[in-house]
């Protein structure tokens, strides 16, 4: 009997409860009201034009080129030009390389000169002439002071002496003599000047139709070399001797005389 009650107590409770409430319905939702606008152009207003959008044309993209490299100019060191100077008084400077050689000018002391070469020894240094543009002479390497790039100088070949002067003279100029001597026999003189060591060539013409034939001279240095000759002539009057030299250069000289005699 005790469970029954038990299970009656909680029934009749729900029941009072469920009767104790009033409904209440939900609430409905309230429509809301939206205002519509309308917007009625004036007679002086122009409609509204929204531009549309233009796109614009792609632009170009920069590409940077690749880096190149740029070869920078090598510089070219200034060859520093050799020159010369006179550590003696003033100084020979000869027409080739050696004392048998004529002197063509003179450096004076302390005057620095470029230098244009050098012989095949080495001991010798060609310049420019002083005082003589174009012309080219050789000084000693042991009399000068150097300065300036020496390796690269030209090895110069060795000059051709030339024959500076020719003279001849048919001596005495004038004579008399016993025509029961004749003929008389002139001395013909020779005069050969060079300036450094030649060979020599030349020929002996005379008035009388006679040629010598030509010979040839080994002349060891510069200066003057004499050379002499008889020469018969066996008629009387003016009479001529010509030297024609052939070598190294070519030169001529002449020179008259006269025979008289007496019976």
């Amino acid at each position: 009997m005790r469970m029954g009650r038990m299970i009656f107590l909680p029934a009749i409770t729900l029941i009072t409860l469920a009767c104790s409430f009033e409904y209440i319905p939900p609430p409905q939702a309230v429509p809301s009201l939206e205002a519509v606008y309308t917007i009625a152009p004036t007679q002086d207003e122009e409609p509204l034009i929204i531009p549309t959008l233009t796109p614009l044309p792609p632009t170009a993209t920069f590409s940077p080129a690749p880096p190149t490299s740029t070869r920078l100019p090598t510089r070219t060191p200034t060859p520093i030009t050799p020159m010369l100077v006179s550590t003696d008084e003033n100084l020979n400077c000869r027409a080739g390389p050696s004392v048998d050689w004529a002197i063509d000018g003179i450096l004076p002391r302390g005057t620095w000169t470029g230098i244009y070469g050098q012989d095949a020894s080495g001991e010798w240094y060609q310049i420019a002439t002083p005082n003589f543009p174009g012309r080219y002479c050789y000084v000693a390497k042991a009399l000068v002071k150097t300065s300036g790039n020496l390796r690269n100088l030209t090895v110069l070949p060795a000059p051709e002496a030339l024959v500076t002067h020719l003279n001849v003279e048919l001596l005495p100029t004038k004579v008399s003599v016993p025509c029961a001597s004749l003929p008389y026999a002139f001395e013909v003189k020779v005069e050969i000047t060079v300036n450094g060591p030649a060979r020599v060539t030349f020929q002996r013409s005379f008035d009388d139709g006679n040629a010598e034939p030509p010979e040839t001279v080994l002349l060891a240095a510069s200066g003057k070399h004499v050379f002499k000759y008889p020469y018969q002539f066996n008629t009387t009057g003016s009479h001529w001797v010509l030297i024609e030299l052939y070598a190294p250069n070519f030169r001529t000289s002449k020179d008259t005389a006269t025979l008289s005699c007496t019976p």
